[in-house]
């Protein structure tokens, strides 16, 4: 089992197996001067990597968020881990939309928001910061993605009542 703790990575690995004594079990006999080499087929190792993108199970087709309301859900995405597990620490979500007022403060009720494993509806533990209208952080968490496996995410939010004039605004 190789990991990718080597010194430059990616790194490639070959074995070369050389004979050059044999013996019969049978009768003990040894046979010197052989010389046999046989090369192995290249080993290359890597680091691992996450690759977050669109989540790959569809959310419900009801994508209403009500006011005053638990476990809204706002977004999903998945991350895929490639040459090892890998695990999540930290996740920044940005709030990319361009309409007046369209903002996490509105929306989310202080800090109440949680990430969810989507197949095992497990909440993963995190600290979470709504840093100003553009940004949910969540930090301090240990969600891992097994290799070469896909893991599905959503994050559900606490919303507080809405201002006058707040409808139809949006966060993408």
């Amino acid at each position: 089992n190789v990991r990718s703790n080597a010194a430059t990575v990616p790194a490639s690995y070959t074995v070369t197996l050389t004979i050059e004594d044999v013996k019969n079990v049978s009768n003990g006999n040894v046979v010197s001067g052989i010389n046999k080499t046989q090369a192995s087929d290249t080993l290359t190792v890597k680091n691992g990597t996450a690759t977050f993108k669109k989540a790959t199970v569809a959310p419900a087709s009801t994508r209403t968020i009500f006011a005053n309301a638990s476990d809204m859900e706002i977004g999903r995405f998945a991350v895929t881990a490639e040459a090892e597990n890998v695990t999540v620490r930290k996740i920044t979500l940005a709030n990319v939309a361009t309409a007046t007022g369209a903002n996490f403060t509105i929306l989310v009720s202080g800090t109440s928001v949680k990430l969810v494993d989507v197949a095992t509806n497990a909440q993963i533990s995190a600290t979470v910061t709504v840093d100003s209208a553009t940004q949910i952080t969540l930090d301090s968490m240990s969600a891992e993605v097994l290799k070469d496996a896909t893991r599905n995410f959503k994050v559900l939010v606490q919303t507080q009542g809405f201002a006058v004039g707040v409808h139809g605004h949006k966060v993408n």
